[in-house]
C-alpha cells in the first residue's frame, strides 16, 4: 500500500539522460534554423537571377 502512495522520482542516471536530450534537441533545432535561412537566401538568389537572367 505504501508502494502505491510514494511518488517515483526519475533516477539521477535518468536524469542526466534527460537534459542530454534537451541539450541534442536544441542543438538540432538551431542547425535546422540556420539550415532554413540558407536555404531561403538560396531561394532568393535564384529568383533574383531568373529575373535578371544571370545564372549561379
Amino acid at each position: 500500500m505504501q508502494d502505491a502512495m510514494r511518488e517515483e522520482k526519475p533516477a539521477p542516471v535518468e536524469q542526466a539522460t534527460d537534459e542530454e536530450l534537451f541539450e541534442v534537441l536544441i542543438a538540432i533545432s538551431v542547425v535546422a534554423k540556420q539550415l532554413a535561412k540558407k536555404v531561403i537566401q538560396k531561394g532568393d538568389n535564384h529568383e533574383q537571377n531568373e529575373r535578371t537572367g544571370h545564372g549561379a
